[in-house]
């Protein structure tokens, strides 16, 4: 009865298309298609056709190719990946073109006007292929220019993987000036441990910040919440993982209200040791993919798929098919260290800023 109505729908829009175009169909009456034999149904394959133009883009391009499945969308894949790098679709359309036709049509594409969003795409796809045969080769050549070595040098900072390809080319000599400058940065703050122990021994030690005064002396302190404030989103990086009144990333928990929650000695606990108290919902995961590992916090599971939220507040979809097992990680993916990159001053301030992040109090309190 369903297919019925739906059936009728598309044959409604196309008797009142214009000669010789494809009928307008709404994107889920499509979908409600699914399963349809293309073949045998030619209104509905024009339809179909024409959605996908009107859609180009957008993450709706990608549920009409993910319901039919179809095999010869890779252009439009590429475009929505390179238009949406930080968003789950955009990553999931890159992955369904690496699955279906393999490395080298996304390689011929970082040749094109579309390489910097594709490069972005790049970091949040759990795939081996990607750093042992795209970005690895990026960062290592001198014809690619600066600005895309620097951003396939991010993307692989965002994956184990990558993050160790990124200390063996750091260790053989081939990242030199702001190249590596900028890898030290990025694997001295690593979500994973095990690669920021191996930055703190390729790396010299970076420049101490001073002797760090005991505890209630450094809150004894003036301080400043708007120099705090500049500090999270910027050196300290809070703002790389957290949100403060909708500003930053959406990953780790939102800070907006974290005044009304924690004191400064608590808060301060919180940031020098991240595995302290691991908040409810936070908890890291690590899945084995067929072609890599993912690590992030699942933020829902069905029958068919798992949601993972990754590091950078990327929402991507695996196929339970392609999951070969689920492990929860006993530390927090926060890293360690935090303030040892920031002078007493500047952690006081930045202590004040959160201390002053509180609930706006209802009229007339």
């Amino acid at each position: 009865m369903r297919l019925a109505a739906v059936v009728l729908v598309a044959c409604l829009a196309a008797a009142h298309a214009p000669a010789g175009e494809a009928p307008s169909v709404p994107v889920d009456v499509l979908l409600r298609m699914r399963g349809t034999s293309l073949e045998s149904s030619p209104a509905v394959q024009a339809a179909l056709r024409r959605a996908l133009e009107e859609n180009r883009g957008t993450p709706r391009f990608l549920e009409l190719v993910r319901a039919f499945d179809l095999r010869d969308q890779q252009p439009g894949l590429l475009e929505l990946a390179a238009a949406l790098p930080r968003e789950s679709a955009g990553i999931e359309a890159l992955q369904r073109t690496l699955d279906q036709d393999g490395i080298a049509p996304v390689r011929s594409a970082l040749a094109g006007p579309a390489a910097a969003g594709l490069i972005d795409a790049l970091g949040g796809v759990p795939d081996d292929r990607v750093v042992d045969e795209l970005l690895r080769p990026m960062v290592a050549s001198e014809t690619v220019t600066p600005a895309l070595r620097s951003a396939a040098l991010q993307s692989l900072a965002r994956t184990e993987s990558g993050s160790r390809a990124l200390l063996d080319l750091a260790a053989d000599g081939t990242l030199t000036g702001e190249l590596r400058a900028e890898t030290a940065r990025l694997l001295s703050n690593s979500f994973w441990p095990a690669v920021r122990e191996a930055a703190a021994t390729v790396f010299p030690a970076a420049e101490a910040a001073g002797e760090r005064e005991p505890l209630a002396t450094l809150l004894a302190r003036p301080a400043s919440a708007s120099r705090g404030e500049s500090l999270f989103f910027g050196k300290a990086a809070c703002a790389a993982c957290h949100l403060s009144k909708g500003r930053g990333t959406d990953f780790g928990p939102d800070l907006t209200t974290i005044g009304d929650k924690f004191g400064k000695p608590a808060m301060h606990l919180n940031i020098v040791d991240p595995g302290a108290g691991i908040v409810f919902g936070y908890e890291p995961w690590q899945l084995e993919l067929r072609n890599g590992v993912a690590v992030g916090v699942i933020s829902s599971e069905t029958a068919d798929e798992i949601t993972l939220k990754t590091p950078g507040g990327v929402v991507i979809r695996h196929n339970r098919a392609d999951v070969l097992s689920v492990t929860r990680l006993p530390a927090s993916l926060m890293p360690e260290g935090l303030l040892d990159s920031l002078d007493n001053q500047e952690v006081a301030d930045l202590l004040e800023y959160l201390a002053s992040l509180r609930a706006v109090p209802a009229a007339g309190r």
